[in-house]
């Protein structure tokens, strides 16, 4: 079964012309990915990587899909860099991180994910690691590269956690250490994947967008509603973000269309888990 889609969107104009949204994909819920979940907490273990654990689930097809279009989306991006972000937290964005970088390395390339969510991320918990010694570290501290990088136990495939997160992770994102970090990155991997903060909660996407030669934006069905689609966009777009498209994530089995459902807020405080 295949759901790969690309197709675009006229929305309403939010300047004198048309805008107009590239949906790459949409990925459908997974079903493993919840009983993975709660398996592997239960034993006190980390989260699950789908694409190791179930890489026949749907989900994981559907970004098979999008790898394959994404290799020519990416052309004539000016570097390797590609952030992935959404409006608002629970759109699914890190799990959409983790398992794209699995399956980028899967093929051979050598990937390396960055948590720079510095305000609430956890990417760490899917590796079974504490999240200090990571991000944090190395642009407050000064911390060599090489003692922030993890190996994730997939073959070319390593990840930085947030760190401690830090009282003012929007100046930490503004930090030349930051910027040459990525750079030095750049050089070293075929492909840095950057797991952001959402738009809509603080101005940490924009900041990191500005890095990245490509951004992909996690929208979730039945959740996040079109204006604030357009909102984010726009908001990425006036600080010179580029946008390559949308993904549509955690669609219901029964859906056969776009739809978009309930409203919620943004509070988006500092995550108490250490």
């Amino acid at each position: 079964m295949n759901i790969f889609v690309f197709a675009q969107l006229t929305l309403r104009p939010i300047e004198p012309k048309k805008s107009l949204i590239v949906v790459l994909a949409t990925i459908p819920a997974s079903d493993a990915q919840d009983k993975l979940v709660k398996k592997l907490q239960k034993k006190g273990g980390s989260l699950a990587v789908l694409a190791h654990y179930e890489p026949t689930d749907l989900a994981i097809e559907s970004l098979r899909s999008l790898r394959t279009s994404l290799h020519f989306a990416l052309v004539d991006a000016p570097n390797n860099l590609l952030m992935i972000t959404g409006p608002g937290p629970g759109v699914g964005k890190s799990f959409l991180s983790v398992n794209m970088a699995a399956l980028l390395a899967s093929t051979g390339e050598r990937v390396l994910l960055i948590d720079a969510d510095m305000r609430r991320g956890y990417l760490n918990e899917y590796f079974g690691a504490e999240r200090k010694h990571g991000l944090s570290e190395l642009i407050a501290q000064g911390l060599e590269a090489s003692t922030v990088i993890r190996a994730t136990g997939l073959e070319n495939f390593d990840y930085v956690s947030t760190g401690e997160l830090p009282p003012n992770p929007t100046e930490l994102l503004l930090h030349p250490r930051f910027e040459q970090f990525l750079k030095d990155m750049e050089a070293k991997y075929d492909r840095v994947i950057i797991d952001s903060p959402p738009v809509m909660a603080v101005t940490d996407a924009a900041i990191v967008g500005r890095h990245a030669g490509a951004t992909l934006f996690v929208a979730r069905f039945n959740q996040t509603q079109m204006h604030e689609i357009e909102l984010s966009l726009k908001r990425l777009g006036q600080a010179g973000v580029s946008v390559k498209g949308v993904l549509l994530n955690a669609v219901a089995a029964a859906a056969g269309g776009y739809g978009y459902g309930y409203k919620y807020g943004y509070a988006y405080k500092y995550d108490q888990r250490k």
